[in-house]
């Protein structure tokens, strides 16, 4: 869960909803599901599939979320 951000598309965040993840991206939320390892699928706008890829970093934690068709969403630090 998080706040991945991309120069042209902005901030993406992956939330928790119910006991599932979902992506959100600007005013739509929708619902992940688990495909394989680190990947996760859903349906974007008009029903079109959506694939999400999380890239871990070398402690173990994501460092940002490939979104095909999208680009490459880095993991925005938080605020101290």
């Amino acid at each position: 869960m998080g706040t991945y951000s991309d120069s042209l598309y902005g901030d993406v965040g992956i939330v928790k909803q119910g006991d599932a993840l979902a992506f959100r991206w600007q005013s739509m939320t929708q619902p992940l599901t688990h495909w394989h390892l680190d990947q996760f699928r859903g349906k974007f706008v008009l029903g079109q599939d959506l694939q999400l890829n999380f890239r871990i970093d070398g402690a173990g934690k994501v460092a940002g979320v490939d979104v095909e068709g999208l680009g490459t969403f880095n993991r925005k630090r938080s605020s101290p």
